[in-house]
């Protein structure tokens, strides 16, 4: 389900990004879209710029090449239609757990592609939040933990 992005209901909603006579800028956008993302949520670009290993940018541009500027961000739930899953099936390569009723002990919440993942880029490969030869899994399989 799709919701307004939140800059959508300040007051100053479309204005905050497009002019409404003219711009040089396609969609009348005031600069340049990756411009507008940066105002507001420029520690997200910093991480994509800065990363070892960045989640690489759309066609359209760093931003909106995953993200519509108009709804809020979506997190994958295991559903056709999601946004990670617009590009990736994560069925081809995990055999982990995923989806409803599959719980993350370190959030409550179900198990999704940010269980694992930075959307954004990480010092790991594939984007993984921690070192994947220990790290990663024991965040939730603490069971796995040695004690020597």
């Amino acid at each position: 389900e799709d919701r307004p992005h939140g800059a959508l209901a300040e007051s100053e909603s479309c204005g905050g990004c497009h002019v409404p006579h003219s711009s040089a800028q396609p969609s009348l956008l005031k600069h340049s879209a990756e411009g507008l993302c940066v105002d507001c949520h420029g520690e997200k670009v910093e991480t994509q710029i800065g990363s070892a290993h960045a989640h690489p940018a759309g066609e359209t541009g760093i931003c909106t090449g995953c993200h519509n500027p108009h709804s809020e961000p979506q997190r994958f739930t295991g559903s056709p239609g999601d946004l990670c899953y617009k590009c990736h099936d994560f069925t081809t390569h995990v055999s982990h757990p995923i989806g409803k009723g599959v719980v993350d002990p370190l959030t409550g919440g179900d198990v999704d592609c940010l269980s694992c993942h930075a959307a954004h880029g990480s010092e790991f490969e594939d984007f993984l939040l921690d070192d994947p030869n220990g790290r990663l899994c024991v965040r939730c399989h603490t069971d796995k933990i040695r004690s020597n």
